[in-house]
């Protein structure tokens, strides 16, 4: 094991403690009782919803999406899922009719379509890297070389 992973390592669990002590020392701001709801919710929702989704997508990504795309499809729904997790207080407020306080600035904008829009311009970016990734590799496979008129390779006699 690398010197470096094991730093990394150690500040994370530093960090890791550092932030335990501020969620238990905080008093009425982060009660600990709704700390460990949250923490059983975050653990419900990862066992009966995301990691049944992930089995999903991964047994039909291995169906449906040609080998060359899986690694391309792969970080696309790595990247979806994360932001999407990760804004789920955000858009599930929303969802809910609830703000996360009483001033509506705090939450001004509308998560729903954001992320929509986002996954979806990450989905375009996928399918054209996938496209061009192709185009690509078939100009290799057929000898063509991009921006080439001339379809005669460059030691072929001419005459």
């Amino acid at each position: 094991m690398s010197r470096w992973r094991v730093l990394l390592g150690v500040l994370g669990v530093a960090a890791m403690g550092w932030a335990a002590w501020l969620v238990l020392s905080g008093g009425v701001v982060t009660p600990p009782v709704a700390v460990a709801i949250w923490l059983a919710a975050v653990v419900i929702a990862h066992d009966l919803v995301l990691a049944p989704a992930v089995v999903a997508l991964g047994w039909l990504a291995t169906r449906v999406v040609p080998a060359r795309a899986r690694a391309a499809v792969t970080v696309a729904f790595l990247v979806c899922g994360s932001v999407i997790v990760m804004s789920a207080p955000l858009w599930l407020g929303q969802l809910l009719g609830r703000l996360p306080t009483a001033n509506p600035s705090v939450d001004p904008w509308d998560y729903r379509r954001n992320i929509l829009l986002v996954t979806a311009a990450l989905c375009l970016l996928v399918v054209g890297g996938a496209f061009v990734s192709e185009v690509a590799r078939r100009r290799r496979a057929s000898g063509e070389t991009p921006g080439r008129a001339d379809p005669l390779p460059p030691n072929a006699p001419r005459g």
